[in-house]
């Protein structure tokens, strides 16, 4: 049983390393004209404010409390969906901030995340 569950873990973990690595080099292509680049726009899209609430989340800041909000994410379609209110205006920005984020992001002990 031990030995079927390690042989299923170990193949869930070569599946997952190819993105690992794509993330990690995502990660290392940052640079700090990046940084100001997201800083300096007034209106980031939805996306940017949800990917740096996740890394409000992973850096153990706080977000704002759970609030659902009217959203329209494919305006194409103009479809509004329920979904959670980001916390850009309050941490994303904050977090952003931190003269070391780029250098915390780069050295973020991701081993530690599970």
């Amino acid at each position: 049983m031990i030995a079927k569950e390690k042989e299923l873990a170990e193949k869930d973990l070569e599946a997952a390393l190819p993105a690992l690595k794509r993330a990690q080099d995502a990660v290392d292509s940052l640079t700090a004209a990046d940084i100001v680049e997201m800083k300096s726009n007034k209106t980031p899209l939805d996306i940017i404010k949800y990917i740096m609430d996740a890394v409000v989340v992973l850096f153990g800041a706080k977000l704002i409390p759970i609030t659902i909000v009217d959203r329209v994410f494919n305006r194409k379609e103009g479809k509004v969906v329920p979904f959670l209110q980001e916390s850009w205006d309050e941490a994303g920005k904050a977090i952003l901030a931190d003269m070391k984020f780029l250098a915390n992001l780069k050295e973020y002990r991701k081993d530690d995340i599970n």
